[in-house]
């Protein structure tokens, strides 16, 4: 039986493309194996000590020259004014919501959402720690993306947007959160089921769980998800698309409308920056919310007519 596509690709992919990683001391004996069941325990262990820069090394070099080449391609085609405006209010955002933050935690619209102000506080004190790492991170300096040393900013940068990260929840159940499934992560058995050459079958057996066949196949010394593999070209192709679209025609047409909704954006956190009673922003999300009503009625209205 082949893992389900989701699983590995979770393991692999979507924590890489995540880009989080740990600060402090990088430990020297979190080394990948040339075997099957050696590189997922060790990805793992990476990941339960908050050490996903083992993701980066867990890749094949032509891997990881298709992701630098996507960061070198982001630089050439992204539009230096529109990536600093758009950083620049981003910027302000977070300072204005850090220090409205009683403000906004006592507004209709927050008591209405049936969180419980012990979670929202959290929660929001964990987003502001991770909006201000990556604004302090190189991923905020468009001219530092063609020599972006992913590895360096796993083991950095990515720490503490990783530990703020640890209550969010990862699924539907509020208690599956990124934290217990690092917790259980080193509660996971792996063994070596089969190998035959370059492809092998792992079992990894999680705690309370059904145990799943992962099989892989050897990439460039490197001991891979086959899944991941078959994945992997049309993740890069797709997102070498979407970038290439930032420096075309329609994306210089579209500039003017994108600088527009950030100016909007930018004259909300005005508006928050001058409240003093919660019943102040409650009134301007209802207008907010009207209008976008109102809109899209009269579009509808528009259609049928």
């Amino acid at each position: 039986m082949r893992i389900p596509i989701g699983i590995s690709a979770r393991l692999f992919l979507v924590a890489l493309l995540f880009l989080t990683g740990c600060g402090g001391a990088p430990d020297d004996q979190l080394v990948v194996p040339d075997s099957p069941d050696g590189t997922i325990q060790v990805v793992m262990d990476g990941l339960t000590q908050h050490r996903p820069d083992i993701l980066w090394r867990a890749l094949p070099p032509s891997y990881q020259q298709d992701v630098n080449a996507l960061t070198t391609s982001f630089a050439e085609n992204m539009d230096p004014a529109l990536f600093e405006r758009a950083v620049a209010v981003t910027r302000k955002g977070v300072v204005v919501l850090q220090n409205k933050k009683d403000l906004i935690l006592f507004t209709e619209t927050v008591a209405n959402s049936g969180i419980d102000t012990e979670t929202f506080d959290s929660l929001w004190e964990s987003y502001i720690h991770i909006a201000d790492t990556l604004l302090a991170s190189d991923l905020a300096r468009l001219e530092a993306y063609p020599t972006l040393n992913v590895e360096a900013f796993l083991e950095t940068a990515g720490a503490t947007m990783m530990e703020h990260a640890a209550g969010f929840s990862t699924g539907e159940d509020d208690a599956d959160t990124l934290a217990a499934r690092l917790d259980a992560l080193e509660s996971t058995s792996v063994e070596l089921v089969s190998r035959d050459g370059d492809q092998a079958i792992v079992l990894i057996t999680p705690p309370d769980e059904e145990a799943i066949e992962v099989a892989m196949i050897r990439v460039e010394e490197r001991w891979l998800p086959i899944d991941f593999v078959e994945q992997w070209p049309g993740v890069i192709e797709q997102a070498e698309a979407r970038i290439e679209m930032l420096g075309s025609e329609e994306a210089a047409q579209a500039k003017v409308q994108a600088l527009f909704a950030i100016g909007m954006a930018e004259g909300f956190i005005d508006q928050i920056e001058q409240m003093e009673v919660p019943e102040d922003l409650d009134n301007l999300i209802g207008g907010i919310l009207g209008n976008i009503v109102q809109q899209k009625q009269g579009h509808q209205i528009a259609t049928e007519g």
